[in-house]
């Protein structure tokens, strides 16, 4: 076995994007005008590189602006981060490496 990460989080997580039902793009499939979304994380316990993360709420709003599967695997999405104001400086320099 190899070396277990110094991490483990768990929480809350919550997505939602403007697709009816299942999202065509999770499947491989195309939609027609792209979608947008927002993913929310909000840790409950756990440590990354020793910094504490219980109680941090973070949310990704994003754009995928292209119809295709294949425009999406291959060019991604646009979107922002937001982290909790309650965040410690050192929180959200940990949560910034996860949003990039």
């Amino acid at each position: 076995m190899g070396a277990q990460p110094d991490w483990q989080v768990k929480g809350v997580y919550h997505e939602t994007c403007a697709s009816e039902g299942h999202c065509p793009y999770y499947f491989g499939r195309d939609k027609e005008g792209g979608c947008r979304y927002f993913m929310v994380f909000r840790v409950t316990e756990g440590t990354v590189g020793g910094v504490d993360l219980a109680g941090v709420t973070a949310v990704y709003l994003g754009d995928l602006p292209y119809p295709t599967f294949a425009e999406v695997t291959s060019k991604g999405s646009h979107g922002a981060a937001y982290i909790s104001d309650t965040a410690t400086p050192a929180q959200r320099a940990i949560l910034d490496t996860f949003a990039v």
